[in-house]
C-alpha cells in the first residue's frame, strides 16, 4: 500500500513540475525516484616493483580498469618506488601519487593529482601534474677542524686519510664546488671547508676510519694477547718439563737414599750384633778375671798362712 502511494505521489509531482507548479516535498520525491542505486566501485590489487610514474600508471591499467590519466609533467620518467596495494579502489591507487616529492638532477618535483568527473555515470579523469623547482643542497659553506693524530698514531698516513676523504667527496659529482682541505703536520689537524653535506661526509669518513683503526688495534691486541698466552703456555710447559725432570732426579735420589739407608741399617744391625757379642765376651772376660783374682787372693792367703807355721 505504501509503495503504491509513493508511486502515485511521485507521478503527481512529475506532472505538476511539468505544468510549472510546485508541490512541497515533490522535489525530494522526484530526486529520490531519479537517484541511481549506489554500486560499490571495483577493488583492485597493485603489485609494483618500482620504476617510473608512467610505469606505475601502466601497472594500474593492467588491472583491466578504465582509467583516464593525463600526465601533465615534462619528465615522464620520474622515479617511483615499489608499491603493494591490496583491495583498494582505483581512486586510492591513483592518489598514492599526490604530494609525492621526487629529486632528480638537482630538480625537486612535487606531484599533484586532480580528479575530474562531469557526472556520476562518467569514469573519472585524473590529471597528474608536477610543480618543479631547482634544489641547492649545498647550503652555506662550513668549516671543520678535526684532529687525526690518533688515526696517524695507529698507522695511517696523512696521504691515506686525504685519499679516503677525497674519494668520498667525489660522489657529489663535478657540478658541486669542491671542498677545500689542508693537513697541518705539526699538530695533526685536518682543516676542511665546504658545504654541510661535504662536512658531514668528512666526519662520517673519519668516524669510519677511526672504527677501522679501532678494529685493527683490537685485532692486533687480541693477536698479541694470543701470542702472549702462547708464549706463557710454552714457558709453563718448559717449566713443567723441568719440574718433571727434577722430580724424576729427586725420585731416583730418594730411591738411592732409601737403598743406601737400608744398607746402612743392615750394617748398623751387624755392628750392633758384633758390639753385643763383644760386650758379652768382655763380660765373660771380666768374670774370668774376677775369678782369677779371687783364686790368686786365695792362694796368696794360703801362702801367707804357710809362712807363719813353724
Amino acid at each position: 500500500m505504501n509503495v503504491r502511494r509513493n508511486f502515485i505521489l511521485v507521478g503527481l509531482a512529475v506532472v505538476l513540475t511539468l505544468l510549472g507548479l510546485h508541490v512541497p516535498g515533490s522535489t525530494a520525491l522526484a530526486q529520490d525516484a531519479e537517484q541511481p542505486k549506489y554500486q560499490q566501485p571495483p577493488l583492485i590489487d597493485v603489485s609494483f616493483e618500482g620504476g617510473t610514474v608512467q610505469q606505475y600508471i601502466n601497472a594500474i591499467r593492467k588491472q583491466g580498469t578504465n582509467v583516464n590519466v593525463i600526465l601533465d609533467v615534462e619528465d615522464l620518467n620520474l622515479p617511483m618506488p615499489a608499491v603493494e596495494l591490496r583491495s583498494v579502489e582505483l581512486e586510492s591507487a591513483i592518489f598514492v601519487l599526490r604530494k609525492r616529492q621526487v629529486v632528480a638532477d638537482g630538480i625537486l618535483a612535487e606531484l599533484d593529482v586532480n580528479m575530474i568527473r562531469h557526472s556520476p555515470r562518467d569514469n573519472p579523469t585524473f590529471v597528474i601534474s608536477a610543480e618543479t623547482r631547482s634544489v641547492d643542497r649545498s647550503g652555506p659553506n662550513r668549516s671543520a677542524v678535526l684532529s687525526v693524530k690518533d688515526v696517524i698514531n695507529a698507522g695511517l698516513t696523512p696521504s691515506d686519510i686525504l685519499t679516503a676523504v677525497e674519494t668520498a667527496l667525489e660522489l657529489f659529482g663535478d657540478d658541486r664546488a669542491r671542498a677545500e682541505m689542508r693537513f697541518h703536520e705539526e699538530t695533526g689537524l685536518l682543516i676542511a671547508r665546504g658545504s654541510s653535506e661535504q662536512m658531514a661526509t668528512i666526519h662520517e669518513v673519519m668516524d669510519q676510519l677511526r672504527e677501522s683503526v679501532d678494529q685493527e688495534m683490537q685485532s692486533r691486541a687480541e693477536a698479541e694477547e694470543i701470542e702472549r698466552i702462547h708464549v706463557d703456555a710454552m714457558r709453563m710447559r718448559d717449566e713443567l718439563d723441568t719440574c718433571r725432570r727434577e722430580m724424576d732426579i729427586a725420585a731416583r735420589e730418594v730411591t738411592q737414599s732409601r737403598t743406601r739407608s737400608e744398607m746402612l741399617e743392615r750394617e748398623l744391625e751387624h755392628a750392633r750384633i758384633a758390639l753385643q757379642e763383644q760386650a758379652n765376651r768382655t763380660a765373660e772376660y771380666n768374670t774370668q778375671t774376677q775369678q782369677l783374682r779371687s783364686e790368686i787372693q786365695r792362694l796368696h792367703d794360703q801362702l801367707e798362712q804357710a809362712k807363719r807355721k813353724p
